[in-house]
């Protein structure tokens, strides 16, 4: 198995797409590099991966275009002909294990402050995974009595409004 690790910015919105029944988070990175010729001159290299994963479908509304991010997986490689230039291209995709976002754009939702059964405020970070150390499964609840849970993600995810 060949692994990769990237950290790179979104070319474009992450998209959910449906295969055979199933939901797949996809999007592009782009990682650049610049580095100077022996002639002085300063040369940007563009590298593109197309990346995607069925376990972060939830991640899809912060993962904007421009947005920073580190993702690793398994890479595959691909060669593709172009018959218009007649040469060769390789296509680099990697089957996202792990995504890390570095640098969002900001969400236009206010995050709510949550606390455990126990009364214990929970940080979170803008794309509600928790910064305070807790486990999957955990439940949660804002000011106005909605209950969260953590998902095997590690996300944050509203569970339901408790009617008083």
């Amino acid at each position: 198995m060949l692994n990769a690790t990237l950290i790179g910015n979104l070319g474009a919105d992450a998209e959910v797409k449906v295969l055979n029944g199933k939901e797949y988070l996809t999007f592009r990175v782009a990682h650049t590099e610049k580095f100077t010729k022996q002639d002085g001159s300063v040369v940007e290299e563009t590298t593109w991966c197309s990346c995607i994963s069925s376990s972060f479908t939830k991640l899809q509304p912060y993962l904007k275009k421009g947005s920073k991010v580190f993702v690793s997986g398994e890479l595959k490689l691909r060669v593709i002909y172009r018959p218009q230039t007649k040469e060769n291209i390789v296509g680099v995709n990697i089957n996202c294990r792990h995504i890390e976002l570095c640098g969002t754009k900001p969400v236009e939702t206010t995050m709510p402050t949550l606390f455990t059964n126990e009364g214990i405020e929970v940080e979170t970070s803008m794309v509600m995974i928790p910064v305070t150390p807790i486990h999957v499964g955990t439940e949660l609840i804002d000011s106005q009595l909605a209950k969260y849970i953590v998902s095997d993600q590690g996300i944050i995810e509203k569970k339901e409004v408790i009617d008083i």
